[in-house]
């Protein structure tokens, strides 16, 4: 029989990336997909114009902006009450290589593992790796490398850390780690998923022969733009309030210092002050235990 796989993704005014996402995943290879997108409170009629698109689609419409932890919690809520036993989350920015689900499905055999992913390659270069996961460090939680991005991967590898741009879970992993924290707007909702799955005892892996491309940061304006700063630095002292013990507390704090000093001195020196404004903002929310959508902090 062949496998079926429940798929969710989240659209935000990105009409034309999430038809080309949706149309590499409807052209899979031996594997039934059934697709679920979560239109995020587009403004743009998009989610309209997807339901018009796709009608083999489900698509859930949310009146705001939620972020990706609960606008992809929305989605998998209704996954799980599909036949499927795996359900995929993937970021509307991508496109997927035809047989990419095939190989990722082909290593979940093993009863320990829970989470595949595949080799996320930048789609502006897709020879570059962007993502083939990391390992968490059990003392900054956090993984030295994020993306091991200069290593070159001949055979699937089990990680502690994958990136939530695409992820391809057992149905019986979610409902015993449960859905995303929606406390996190954008970012560090996966770092926090991974160290949940970590600790439950699943066991995740990398699929390098499972290729993705990634148009890197669209959601958030692109790479070190104001939102994405502000959504970094808030979402990493979110994280850090959540996990933080007495046991790392005097590793982490001046690990966290370092890194917003050079941080601070980077984006100054690059006469990035905008950026910079907005990095010091999400320290200030996040330390004040305050989540802030986009629409709120910029307008959109």
């Amino acid at each position: 029989m062949t496998p079926r796989v429940t798929i969710v993704t989240v659209n935000w005014n990105q009409f034309e990336d999430t038809c080309a996402c949706l149309d590499s995943l409807i052209a899979q290879t031996g594997v039934v997909t059934d697709l679920i997108v979560v239109d995020n409170g587009s403004t743009d009629g998009s989610g309209l114009k997807l339901q018009e698109k796709y009608p083999q689609v489900t698509i859930i419409m949310s009146d705001e902006n939620t972020g990706f932890a609960k606008g992809f919690n929305l989605g998998i809520q209704l996954a799980l009450t599909f036949a499927a036993d795996n359900i995929m989350i993937v970021n509307n920015d991508t496109v997927a290589e035809k047989d990419m689900i095939k190989k990722m499905l082909g290593e979940m055999g093993d009863e320990c593992v829970g989470v595949t992913s595949p080799l996320i390659m930048y789609y502006s270069d897709p020879k570059r790796i962007w993502s083939s996961g990391g390992d968490v460090n059990a003392l900054i939680l956090m993984p030295i490398d994020a993306h091991h991005r200069n290593e070159h991967l001949t055979e699937s590898v089990y990680r502690t850390f994958l990136s939530g741009c695409c992820l391809l879970m057992k149905k019986a992993l979610i409902e015993s780690v449960g859905l995303f924290d929606e406390r996190f707007f954008l970012y560090f909702e996966d770092l926090d998923y991974c160290l949940r799955i970590m600790r439950s005892g699943w066991r995740m892996k990398v699929v390098p022969s499972a290729r993705l491309l990634h148009k890197v940061s669209l959601s958030s304006g692109g790479a070190r733009s104001p939102q994405e700063r502000y959504f970094i630095s808030l979402s990493t002292i979110l994280y850090y309030r959540k996990h933080i013990t007495k046991r790392n507390f005097l590793v982490i704090i001046p690990f966290r210092m370092i890194s917003t000093i050079l941080w601070t001195i980077r984006l100054l020196f690059q006469g990035q002050t905008t950026a910079l404004r907005a990095y010091w903002r999400g320290l200030i929310a996040g330390m004040r235990g305050k989540q802030i959508g986009i629409s709120d902090q910029f307008g959109q």
